[in-house]
């Protein structure tokens, strides 16, 4: 992972500029952002539209990550306790005891995690055949039987440039989301002859 720091650094820097301002452009060798996409997981759905589409999604997964595992993972204190520890065990003393901060577990007090997480799903389609949000409301509440059980559904604004390609549907409740992703965490759906793929939202905590 440290010869691919700068990589993710770099990637993280065009993708916040891409983000922030709409614009975005990695110069050679970087095509895209590997590094991000592999930390990510892969799958058809990362990609710079997705994070601008949902940026504010990611702004809330950011705040709390510094709010929780960041605290931990850039506490000075602990990294110089860890130093002495590791300095004890180089001198050899016998049975060097850390200290009790490094032994503590890590528990997570307080997240942003809201309930509509459970129920949310991330849906991409190809540029040249997008879905409309009926498109995809039909599809999950008559095609598929489910009923009356989409909350919302937000799809991209097409321009005159790009069409829409990622959307995000929130049901009412989990089980819905559960049933209609066969309780997978990704899945490809056929709407209309056209293709969607869909994975659900899994918070960090």
């Amino acid at each position: 992972m440290p010869t691919r720091l700068p990589a993710v650094s770099f990637e993280a820097n065009a993708l916040f500029t891409y983000v922030l301002h709409g614009y975005y452009e990695l110069p050679p060798p970087f095509e895209g952002f590997p590094e991000i996409t592999a930390l990510c997981g892969g799958g058809r759905l990362i990609e710079y539209r997705f994070f601008r589409f949902h940026k504010d999604l990611i702004a809330r997964g950011v705040t709390m990550i510094r709010d929780t595992i960041a605290a931990l993972v850039f506490n000075d204190n602990l990294y110089a306790m860890l130093r002495w520890f590791e300095h004890d065990c180089m001198i050899q003393i016998t049975n060097p005891v850390p200290a009790p901060e490094l032994m503590a577990p890590f528990t997570v007090t307080s997240t942003t995690t809201t309930p509509e997480d459970s129920q949310t799903v991330f849906v991409a389609f190809p540029e040249w055949h997008p879905l409309s949000s009926q498109d995809i409301k039909d599809y999950f509440e008559r095609t598929l039987g489910l009923g009356y059980c989409i909350e919302r559904i937000t799809t991209e604004r097409s321009c005159a440039r790009q069409s829409a390609k990622h959307g995000v549907v929130v049901f009412r409740s989990r089980e819905p989301r559960d049933e209609a992703m066969h309780g997978e965490a990704a899945v490809f759906f056929r709407v209309d002859g056209r293709d969607m793929w869909g994975q659900h939202y899994r918070p960090p905590y």
